[in-house]
């Protein structure tokens, strides 16, 4: 007995009582009785029940109509999960159907040996006697206490003992049917119940553990939210203005984001009501969303926090650090009120760092820092503006001397850079004077007068110099001492562009008037290269290869008589020569590839014209004796005169040779057709037939077919071959192995 009650540890029983709301079922999977139409006196059923719990987790339901089997399937994908890993062997389900009037009971693997010989007994005598007569929780109390009974009657048997086939009756005459039902929990997973209550388990442990450090962190923040509280009322007491509207900023971010972890705690409690030990599979659900909601808010809780205690840490070291900032720019204040009188007696226009440094001191020395409640942040920002203006000031005051002599170099070197482009100038004006001895005008007198505006521009650049050297410093106007200067530098950078224009000139012309000659000689070579393949090749070449040749030789006549003048344009023969060099090259290259593309086009033109000269013969010597062979000839004949008087164009030739060739081609296919008519016999019959050359059809089996007319096949196929009736198992595959049943009452 002792291995029994071991092998019976993990029992876990299911009542189900069917009723109209099935999902209500479906969502109360762990109640131990769940009596949605009120049929049961739920007290009594459930202390029955308690007589198992020292083996097992009893749960009772109850549920109505629309088929008790799709029910029980339901319930048990829902409740217990749908996969073969769900079917456990120590589950015991009854479930009842008020309006079928049905009762099904159903049982594992290890309750086969116990409960087999007596499962129709306990369903029929006892649970259904009951039923016949109203007495829905006499019956259900009666068959659990029957059940735990022959569980502990019948000696304990291994798995492997235990036989699958059910209750041995179906009740007799009794109103109730009994039904096998093994097949169908294996089908339908009625044995789930124990798998999902440990992945429920699972689960809520899963669930427990995660909740563990956030609830210990909102525990401490709470702690920390109440500690910084009584901070941020002394700090409040401290301060007035902006620094306190921050304040109240800061302290309602913090107060709201512990609002909202409150409510997300009150959420995640409430999705589990009797504990996360005690979850349902839906709560469980819900409450690991709200916990991840609780983590959310406990993050921006701590981040509100963090705000407000740091903001609060600023106000600590402001309080000391701006009475602290003061009492150094005293000092500052000292030395640069000394450096002001030592520019002041050096000559130096200070006016403006001495206003600065007056208005600086002015803010600082009105500053009260003595009340206890002080705007520490607008206190901050005065103390940092004049030691702004502070240090303004004093730079200029260091800086004078120094920007005198940078702005000063700055003018030598633009002084500098006037006298090289003044040099630059003078070599332009004299360049411009040699060209008019050995190149035409309109070659260079276009640019002549780019030395004249250069000069125009170093004009400009030397006033706006002079100006800043004068007036500009003179009264210490720093910036726009610079501003003259850098405009200067740009006026001397125009001049620049011009001279270089000129200089690039002056190359050019060099260059062209050396390279000219040779370059038109090139030319004139290259052409009669051109005109000497075109020469060659003319039949193959369209005319405009005899014409274009003649207008390039007109142009390169035009740039010789150029070059032969006193005073050419070298440039223009220069740039003329080198575009029609490249325009011959161009043509030459035109010439070749219409020669080769000419040339393959007239080989393709004579083997087509041989080709329609080849079908012509063999049309005329098919023709032949045949008596309607005159008009066939005279065809022939058209042809024969056609292919002598081909047009012009290649193309042209190509494609009337080609249908000269199809034509004869036809004229012979017509009359070879013509003479098969003439001595054609015909053989009708020539195939014998059979009818049925094979056997009738064959159940299970193949037919062979018949053929008529020779060849034809007539019911080839098979009537009813190749299946198995009953091939796979019916109501097999289950792990599922107790008895069971569907009756009716």
């Amino acid at each position: 007995m002792m291995k029994l009650a071991a092998s019976l540890g993990a029992l876990s029983l299911t009542l189900l009582l069917w009723f109209p709301a099935a999902a209500s079922a479906q969502n109360d999977c762990d109640r131990i009785v769940l009596d949605e139409p009120g049929v049961l006196d739920d007290a009594q059923v459930e202390a029955a029940a308690a007589e198992l719990a020292e083996i097992g987790t009893p749960v009772i339901r109850v549920f109505s109509r629309d088929g008790l089997q799709p029910r029980i399937d339901e319930l048990i994908a829902e409740c217990f999960g749908d996969g073969p890993g769900g079917r456990q062997a120590d589950l015991i389900l009854i479930a009842v159907s008020i309006d079928e009037r049905e009762t099904a009971l159903f049982y594992g693997n290890d309750f086969t040996s116990q409960l087999d010989p007596v499962a129709g007994g306990i369903r029929d005598n006892v649970i259904n006697t009951r039923f016949q007569n109203g007495d829905f929780e006499g019956g259900i109390v009666d068959g659990l206490a029957t059940i735990r009974s022959a569980i502990g009657a019948v000696p304990e048997t291994t798995p492997a003992e235990s036989t699958a086939d059910g209750d041995d009756s179906s009740g007799g005459g009794a109103p109730w049917t009994f039904a096998v039902g093994a097949g169908a929990l294996a089908a339908g997973g009625a044995g789930y119940g124990i798998h999902r209550r440990r992945k429920l388990n699972e689960a809520r442990n899963a669930l427990a553990a995660r909740a563990d450090q956030p609830l210990v962190e909102l525990g401490a923040a709470r702690e920390r939210a109440a500690r910084l509280g009584e901070q941020a009322d002394v700090w409040e007491r401290t301060v007035v203005g902006q620094t306190r509207d921050e304040l109240h900023e800061r302290r309602l971010e913090a107060r709201q984001g512990g609002a909202d972890a409150e409510r997300a705690a009150g959420l995640f409690n409430q999705s589990a009501p009797e504990g996360i030990g005690n979850a349902k599979q839906r709560e469980v659900e819900e409450a690991g969303a709200r916990l991840d909601e609780l983590i959310d808010a406990i993050t921006r809780f701590g981040a509100g926090l963090d705000r407000l205690m740091a903001f609060g840490n600023l106000l600590d070291r402001l309080r000391v650090a701006v009475p602290t900032k003061i009492d150094l720019l005293h000092a500052e204040f000292i030395d640069a009120e000394t450096l002001l009188a030592t520019r002041r007696s050096e000559g130096w226009n200070v006016g403006a760092p001495a206003s600065q440094l007056a208005s600086a001191r002015r803010s600082i020395e009105t500053i009260d820092v003595s009340p206890l409640a002080i705007d520490l942040l607008a206190l901050h920002d005065r103390v940092e503006a004049a030691e702004a203006e502070l240090f303004s000031a004093r730079h200029e005051l260091q800086t004078l001397p120094d920007r005198l002599a940078g702005l000063t170099s700055w003018a030598g070197e633009l002084s500098e850079a006037k006298q090289m482009e003044e040099r630059r100038i003078a070599a332009a004006t004299k360049g411009f004077a040699a060209l008019a001895l050995d190149h035409a005008g309109e070659s260079w007198r276009w640019a002549s007068d780019h030395p004249d505006e250069a000069a125009e521009h170093i004009k400009q650049s030397a006033a706006l110099r002079d100006l800043a050297l004068g007036e500009s410093i003179g009264n210490q106007h720093w910036d726009e001492a610079g501003e003259r200067l850098e405009a200067s530098g740009l006026q001397l950078m125009l001049a620049d562009e011009l001279l270089d224009e000129v200089d690039a000139l002056f190359v050019d012309l060099r260059t062209a008037k050396e390279g000219a000659p040779g370059l038109l000689a090139q030319a004139r070579h290259e052409l009669n290269e051109l005109i000497d393949f075109v020469a060659t090749h003319d039949p193959d070449l369209p005319t405009r290869f005899d014409v274009e040749p003649q207008r390039v030789d007109e142009a390169l006549r035009g740039l010789q008589a150029e070059l032969n003048k006193r005073l050419p344009n070298h440039l223009r023969v220069a740039q003329t020569a080198n575009r029609l060099a490249h325009q011959i090259d161009v043509l030459l290259h035109e010439a070749a590839e219409e020669q080769q593309r000419v040339a393959a086009l007239r080989r393709e033109v004579q083997r087509e014209i041989a080709r329609a000269q080849r079908s012509i013969e063999r049309a005329r010597s098919t023709v032949g004796w045949e008596m309607v062979g005159s008009s066939a000839n005279r065809e022939l004949d058209d042809l024969a005169n056609e292919l002598q008087q081909l047009p012009a164009s290649l193309e042209a030739q190509l494609r009337e040779a080609n249908e000269i060739a199809d034509r004869a081609t036809s004229i012979r296919t017509a009359v070879i057709a013509r003479r098969r008519r003439q001595s054609t016999w015909v053989v009708v019959g020539s195939a014998g037939s059979s009818w049925g050359g094979g056997s009738r059809t064959s159940t299970g089996g193949s037919g062979s077919g018949g053929s008529f007319g020779g060849g034809g096949s007539f019911g080839g196929g098979s009537f009813g071959g190749g299946g198995s009736f009953g091939g796979g198992s019916f109501g097999g595959g289950g792990s599922f192995g107790g008895g069971g049943g569907i009756s009716g009452w």
